[in-house]
């Protein structure tokens, strides 16, 4: 089974934070196909993929013009969630590596389901260069910040917002450098559906962002903590 490669080529204006989870979600996807669960066979079988956390330490950013290798692996399934690693490299630099959860949730009730329910098996590789399970963010007490609305292009094709689109929610709302930043913890709670009004609460320190949002109909839907290097 191995380990499967996405090749990127960064343009003039540099790599974006959600970007860069795209890219992750791409590879992902892309070998999850390869083994037999992508997106139209999950469909096929009336499950998705959905993931739950992120956790990424982030020795450097990569740099407008670089070539880098979005690697990343299928590890243990763990109470029923699956574990997946992320590597990215540039050349033979490191610059980021980390881990995510993710669940298979039936289409019809959205509720999350057991391996033994749904089928869905992926057998793990064990390279040796595995990172820390994802811990989810430390919850914090958040003033209200503001409101979202979910719009329709932030939708993807499970119908609920892409778990890309957070972090550009992240981006806009706590403002920090991605050329600074040392650690990205992101844990999703509940889907956010089109038209659902998001309440936003963003707490802001020195070398430390955290945001976190819920919606009338879902409760808590998503928090995240970016930390900069040395914090």
């Amino acid at each position: 089974m191995g380990v499967f490669v996405r090749e990127v080529k960064i343009g003039g204006q540099g790599l974006a934070v959600s970007a860069l989870f795209f890219e992750m979600q791409e590879a992902a996807a892309e070998q999850s196909r390869l083994l037999g669960w992508g997106y139209e066979d999950m469909k096929a079988h009336g499950v998705m993929w959905v993931v739950t956390r992120y956790q990424l330490q982030i020795r450097r950013w990569p740099a407008p013009g670089e070539t880098i290798r979005v690697i990343t692996w299928p590890g243990e399934t763990r109470h029923g969630m699956y574990l997946r690693y992320f590597r990215v490299t540039e050349g033979e630099e490191l610059l980021i590596e980390g881990s995510s959860l993710w669940a298979v949730v039936d289409r019809e009730s959205r509720k999350m389901l057991q391996p033994s329910q749904s089928g869905v098996e992926m057998p793990a590789e064990h390279t040796g260069l595995e990172s820390r399970p994802p811990m989810a963010p430390r919850r914090r007490e958040a003033p209200q910040t503001g409101l979202f609305l979910v719009p329709e292009d932030y939708l993807d094709g499970n119908g609920h917002m892409n778990n890309t689109r957070y972090f550009d929610l992240g981006q806009r709302e706590l403002g920090m450098a991605k050329e600074s930043l040392g650690e990205l913890r992101a844990e999703f709670a509940n889907e956010a559906l089109l038209g659902d009004q998001l309440r936003l609460g963003r707490v802001r320190e020195e070398g430390l962002g955290y945001l976190s949002g819920e919606s009338d109909r879902a409760g808590a839907c998503f928090r995240m903590e970016w930390r900069e290097r040395g914090v």
